[in-house]
């Protein structure tokens, strides 16, 4: 165990040499390495990397001297929800439940082993090889375990054994980094909740009355608390060219729904909601000390509470005084970021004009997450507060009316309706609901490094199991998604090798497959022979497919098994939608042995000899639904199964070709045009044409 003072000088002076490594993020030095605490973990590339291997593996030597035997493919799909407190704490983009990559681990290895991630997000891989040594964790995955610590599966058959394993993290964000060590460095969570409660305490005092209300009691003012506010958009009427609030014209309370239709209140004509423009307005931004232009949003709703009980009125007189009274505030920029051209920034850019990231954020609540920041002073075990609470804190909270609200997940969308909540209070619930991963007692077993996997400092064949969870393409813009939270923190993403496909960026789906290579080929390299790699991974773009195929044959792995995870969703088209599921698919890749290696010639990758052994479509639906019986309800109507889904058969598909490593030969799109010309598609379930349906 290393201890922290000391550390900091030495990354200080080995900064010069780590500006040239890949992926070394944008911001301040002196802000790095304050945030930083080396050795475990550094918002840079991480140069204790060696030091820190080289203790973990002096220290397995003398805890476990049980050799490694090579295991066959973990074969089986894997289901878990993402309601678990230590998923839910902190949100990010399509994280992977640590619960899944438990399994991974245990069947791939043993306590004390070291486990790498290069793509590691919020950390999930380095929280699933701590828990892998906690009995009741494991036992929750419907494992036993013995007193000897033998874990046995359904089939009372020991496969693994109890123990935390070790895991080496790298992500190219600063912002998935820093959230990664707050759930995976060893902490005092009493201590650091009793800090982040006496700063909220400090702005409560400080900042409390931007959230106060009248209530009235027999014509008596009282003063109430706000919970939230809703604002909403303004439109111009096409015709007589009045102003249309949204919420006002669009919300149907007594049918619980949005209209498709909106009627202009001062002409009675109706409009689609696309057939309007917004109304934009010139209002000064003190902090940029000019004017600017914006879409028009104004307080519709207020929830405010008093003596204990929730009330909901239109926003009255003293509310917009107060709105007008916070607006007028000179506040220090804490944000100065310029919105760039970015594929998912462009959205709030053209919708509602914002031009800087400090726009995305109500007046109030930027005071309040800038103060506290203040006051945090770079300490990243507080940071993770504010940038836990932005999102939902910003104008990405969308309002709906009929349910809860939320970030709509993947983009910076901005809507027509924004819930404004009392930030105060959400501090307040994130102290209180940061959940315990890691005590002090625990020894500190993951190490975080904020760099591409293009280049990895790790010595060859010195890791024993690799779990990947890479971009999947085209799917989500990381970098851009990610400029709220790295606002706050004043570092940003080194976009330049982040692998994904963005025209903006210039990459196209050979680059995006050129920089997986590089890093696959670096963890061809550090993996240790007869071990495993592990890829979850999901696409609907049968190229993006091949090139991710390819370029792992490429970097000298075997693929050996190619199964599905599904990551439950609680979203309301699941709950809502019998048949809707989350599914992706899980390769599980070999480096062969030495003699292995010397028996073996490398694949021939190139596109053409792969399509000429693409398999006949029809063989494999004939074959799959065949297995596949006719539900019915009692009721004698069809049920739904996710098995017939499109999306899933298509899935499916994806993995055969991917295991037998031959070509995907169609996307999603063009799958499903397929089975709609010569399957029966009922209720986006898929039956042949002989089925008894």
């Amino acid at each position: 165990m290393f201890e922290t003072n000391g550390f900091r000088k030495r990354l200080k002076e080995y900064i010069p040499n780590l500006l040239e490594i890949e992926g070394f993020p944008d911001g301040d030095i002196d802000n790095i390495i304050s945030i930083s605490k080396p050795p475990y973990f550094t918002l840079c590339p991480n140069p204790f990397i060696a030091e820190v291997v080289k203790d973990w593996n002096d220290q397995k030597q003398s805890e476990c001297s049980e050799p490694f035997f090579p295991k066959m493919a973990f074969t089986s799909d894997v289901s878990e929800g993402k309601n678990h407190p230590i998923y839910t704490a902190h949100s990010y983009h399509a994280k992977v439940p640590h619960k899944a990559i438990m399994r991974y681990i245990l069947h791939y290895t043993k306590p004390g082993d070291i486990v790498f991630d290069g793509f590691a997000g919020t950390g999930m891989t380095g929280v699933a090889a701590q828990l892998c040594g906690d009995k009741h964790e494991v036992q929750d995955l419907g494992f036993q375990v013995t007193d000897q610590g033998e874990i046995l599966n359904q089939h009372d058959v020991a496969f693994s054994s109890l123990g935390s394993r070790r895991a080496i993290l790298f992500d190219i964000s600063p912002a998935a980094c820093l959230i990664a060590a707050n759930y995976t460095l060893p902490r005092e969570l009493d201590r650091i909740k009793m800090k982040a409660r006496e700063i909220v305490k400090e702005l409560e005092a400080e900042w409390g009355w931007m959230y106060e209300t009248i209530h009235y009691e027999k014509d008596v003012e009282k003063k109430g608390k706000i919970v939230h506010v809703v604002w909403s958009d303004v439109f111009i009427c096409p015709t007589c060219k009045d102003e249309i609030v949204f919420y006002h014209e669009a919300i149907d309370e007594e049918q619980n729904k949005v209209r498709k239709e909106i009627t202009c209140p001062g002409c009675s004509l109706s409009w689609k909601k696309t057939e309007l423009t917004r109304k934009w307005m010139n209002k000064w931004d003190n902090i940029l000390n000019q004017e600017i232009s914006i879409a028009k949003q104004v307080p519709v709703k207020i929830c405010y509470q008093y003596n204990g009980k929730r009330f909901f009125r239109k926003p009255n007189s003293h509310d917009l005084e107060l709105l007008d009274r916070v607006d007028r505030l000179k506040t220090t920029p804490w944000i100065l970021k310029k919105l760039y051209d970015g594929f998912s920034i462009n959205q709030p850019v053209k919708s509602h004009g914002l031009s800087y990231v400090h726009h995305f954020f109500h007046k109030r609540a930027y005071i309040i997450i800038s103060s506290f920041l203040e006051k945090a002073q770079n300490d990243y075990e507080l940071l993770w507060f504010a940038t836990a609470i932005s999102e939902g804190g910003s104008l990405l909270n969308r309002e709906r009316p009929f349910g809860l609200p939320s970030k709509l997940p993947g983009t910076l969308y901005i809507s027509s309706m924004v819930r404004e909540i009392n930030v105060l209070d959400f501090f307040k619930r994130k102290i209180e609901k940061r959940p315990v991963v890691t005590p002090p007692s625990i020894p500190q077993s993951t190490l975080i490094s904020c760099q591409s996997s293009t280049t990895v400092p790790i010595e060859d064949e010195s890791i024993d199991y690799i779990f990947l969870d890479p971009p999947f393409g085209a799917n989500l813009m990381y970098s851009e998604l990610n400029i709220l939270w790295e606002s706050w923190l004043k570092i940003f993403t080194n976009n330049e090798k982040e692998a994904i496909i963005n025209k903006k960026q210039g990459k196209n789906v050979k680059d995006y497959g050129q920089l997986l290579f590089r890093c696959f080929k670096e963890c061809y390299r550090i993996l240790k022979p007869g071990r495993w790699m592990t890829i979850e991974f999901g696409n609907t773009q049968a190229n993006v497919w091949n090139e991710l195929q390819k370029m792992i044959l490429k970097a000298g792995f075997a693929i050996k098994e190619v199964s599905m995870l599904d990551k439950k969703q609680g979203s309301f088209k699941v709950v809502t939608t019998d048949i809707a599921v989350k599914r992706d698919l899980v390769v599980s890749a070999y480096k062969p042995t030495k003699d292995e290696q010397n028996l073996t010639t490398k694949p021939d990758v190139s596109d053409e000899i792969y399509s000429n052994s693409v398999q006949n479509i029809n063989e494999y639906l004939e074959e799959y639904l065949s297995k596949l019986p006719v539900k019915r309800h009692r009721n004698g109507k069809l049920q739904a199964d996710p098995e017939r889904s499109m999306s899933v058969i298509y899935k499916r598909m994806v993995a055969m070709y991917v295991k037998n490593g031959q070509l995907v030969p169609m996307s999603m799109t063009e799958f499903s045009e397929y089975l709609k010309k010569n399957y029966r598609v009922i209720n986006r379930m898929v039956f042949r044409p002989s089925d008894q349906v």
